[in-house]
């Protein structure tokens, strides 16, 4: 059963048992009325087929059935089943162990019902019940099982938005489908205060495809979620009615304290940064939000009528925008948030992280003004308060057919870019920032991480070091390879240390780089090195700014054949020039380690290396084989030669008298 009804004590749902399509519960054991359930036999056996097995890592066994509202076990029966049966369909029962059920209540905030279980289950709850007001099957997943594909419909002031992200067994998140379609409801809800009839069908419509979609896409979950034009409509009980029927699942209307909250989940998992404190915001259509993060707690949340939309609606009156419209923006914003600084507690110049379409839409501008061929990922994209004020004065000069000839312009949001553009700049004065870190992650993916509960990131490296991981399982080839050539590559960073001068930064990045080399294999051996490069670009890597994401790239693109990293290379060309030096030298000693990786393991087994009359040597003992991995590496030497501007020559010694430090 989806994500739709509520489920007795002990009854099974007719339209399971009848074998029809559709079917609907009349009354619940005590005696409340039941939200219809909706069946697609379609979408029910595709799911089937890759939904994971339910299972519990302790051998003690679960006995017993639901209890109703209360929830536990009684001793009556000698095996589980799933205790709900609409669980059924997602949760596959094992003989040996048994799923067992958790108790149910409503959360604190108005967050999702349920709880977690013992370590080591996953669990698969509906938390509709007679005192519950939501609607939903939770998941955690232990190591073992494979991914819980979630979809999240963010019906949002400008757009109604879809993604469907599978969340991996160690708590992250992979996107697999995005979808966007510009309604501008937040126009509405600011000229009449409701959203027209003509709107409203639109909007129902979007929602039934985004509902079709996800069933496409085999999703175990379905979480819909409003925003501030669905909190501000007076006819938000009509408006949540309707889009309930579309998608029958019931919707979930966040306030602005949630909406910040999620916000800051998604920020957390998408960039990596050490400040504390830190601001979230989000600016959207219909409202900013805004968020204080302070040992990684948020301690401070607010929400204000200053989306681009809103304001666009009520305070710009002529396009181009004049500067007395321009003033009056400066003027409401300044009103709003000044006090609202006071009472958060941010110190001057914290450091601001921006999410949200606006936000995303004016670093694509920013970026086209920098890079000739932007970045495919802007996550992490630095907006300096310079840059956006004199883009922000740009974009009130220019009418909506000029601002839609502008490279980067994202032609839906055209028309409230003018207005955004001055709420974020003014916003980040206010504040003292002197400009803003771009997530791409926000608020819809922060849906997802809050429902399955996942923990912060303890550090900015566990951030980065996930995504890698999730890269490399997913098209890393099978094997030690990639071990092997990571640990030659930092051996030999650490012993070229003084003729480099590079820091824990840059070896940081050549040990993801070595980790991920190989990942275009399964793709094409032979052009391995081109593939795994576009797979670094587009693979969505977390934590990283597009100028590390770049260098990985030049890295794995130029780790094999004849040439070196050139300004051709389109990510090679949007580093400045002491990135391209580090990168030279990276890319230099990534192609070493992976010659001398491409022997059997045991054939290298230690690296030394040490300058002598003006050249660097490096020492290289095995066990088995070295002379053949010797000559793999010197093929691949000219590169390095070059970024440190010495002729390298190798050298074989008995194995156990070399003395390296620890990779």
């Amino acid at each position: 059963m989806r994500n739709g009804g509520e489920t007795t004590a002990t009854g099974r749902c007719p339209s399971r048992a009848s074998g029809r399509r559709r079917g609907s519960w009349r009354r619940s054991a005590a005696g409340r009325s039941i939200a219809s359930c909706r069946v697609r036999s379609v979408a029910a056996s595709r799911r089937s087929a890759r939904s994971p097995k339910i299972v519990v890592s302790t051998s003690r066994r679960c006995r017993g059935s639901w209890r109703g509202r209360t929830g536990g076990c009684s001793s009556r029966r000698s095996a589980c089943s799933p205790a709900r049966p609409s669980c059924a369909r997602t949760a596959t029962r094992s003989r040996r162990s048994c799923a067992r059920w958790p108790r149910t209540g409503c959360r604190s905030r108005g967050r999702w019902c349920g709880r977690r279980d013992r370590p080591g289950c996953w669990i698969a709850t509906w938390a509709s019940h007679p005192y519950c007001d939501t609607n939903r099957r939770r998941a955690t997943a232990p190591d073992r099982l494979r991914a819980v594909r979630v979809a999240v419909f963010d019906l949002g002031s400008t757009s109604f938005q879809l993604l469907v992200g599978d969340v991996e067994p160690d708590g992250g998140l992979t996107p697999v489908a995005r979808d966007r379609v510009v309604l501008n409801l937040g126009a509405d809800v600011a000229a009449t205060g409701r959203v027209p009839p003509g709107a409203l069908d639109r909007a129902s419509q979007v929602v039934r495809r985004f509902r079709d979609l996800a069933d496409r896409a085999a999703v175990d979950e379905v979480i819909p979620v409003a925003t501030a034009a669905f909190r501000e409509a007076v006819n938000r009980p009509e408006l949540a009615s309707t889009i309930e029927a579309a998608i029958g699942t019931p919707l979930r209307i966040l306030s602005g304290d949630l909406e910040a909250r999620a916000t800051v989940a998604g920020i957390r998992a998408s960039v990596a940064f050490d400040a504390d404190p830190w601001i979230a915001i989000d600016l959207g259509g219909g409202s900013l939000e805004l968020a204080l993060v302070e040992g990684g707690r948020v301690g401070w949340t607010e929400t204000f009528p200053l989306g681009a939309a809103w304001i666009t609606t009520t305070l710009v009156r002529t396009d181009p925008m004049s500067r007395g419209d321009r003033r009056a923006i400066k003027a409401e914003v300044k009103d709003l948030l000044a006090p609202a600084r006071e009472r958060s507690g941010a110190p001057e110049g914290t450091l601001c992280i921006a999410a949200g379409g606006t936000a995303g839409a004016l670093a694509r501008l920013l970026a086209a003004e920098r890079w000739p061929s932007p970045p495919a990922s802007l996550n992490q994209f630095e907006l300096r308060l310079d840059a956006l004020d004199e883009l922000s004065r740009e974009l009130a000069d220019l009418d909506q057919s000029e601002r839609l000839a502008l490279p980067g312009i994202d032609e839906r949001r055209a028309e409230l870019l003018p207005a955004g553009a001055v709420v974020l700049a003014t916003a980040l004065g206010v504040f003292g920032a002197d400009g803003a870190v771009h997530s791409e992650w926000g608020l819809r993916e922060g849906v997802i991480l809050e429902e399955i509960d996942v923990p912060a990131p303890a550090s900015p490296g566990d951030v980065r070091a996930a995504s890698v991981a999730r890269l490399a399982r997913r098209w890393g080839p099978e094997g030690e390879h990639q071990g092997t050539v990571r640990t030659h590559a930092l051996e030999l960073f650490d012993e070229t240390e003084e003729l480099h001068g590079l820091g824990a930064h840059e070896r940081e990045l050549l040990a993801h780089a070595a980790r991920l080399h190989d990942i275009g294999v399964r793709i094409s051996p032979d052009k391995s090195h081109r593939h795994g490069a576009y797979l670094v670009e587009h693979g969505g890597l977390r934590g990283f700014s597009p100028q590390e994401v770049a260098m990985m790239a030049s890295m794995i693109r130029f780790h094999r054949g004849a040439g070196r990293p050139k300004p051709s290379y389109g990510p090679f060309a949007g580093l400045d020039q002491e990135e391209r030096a580090a990168c030279q030298v990276l890319t230099g000693i990534l192609r070493i380690a992976h010659g001398l990786g491409r022997a059997d393991e045991s054939d290298v087994v230690e690296i030394g290396a040490k300058v002598r009359r003006g050249e660097l040597r490096i020492l290289v003992s095995g066990s088995a084989n070295p002379e053949g991995a010797v000559a793999e590496a010197e093929e691949r030497a000219g590169v390095l030669e070059r970024a440190i501007g010495r002729r390298i020559r190798f050298e074989i010694v008995p194995e156990g008298t070399l003395v390296t430090r620890p990779a």
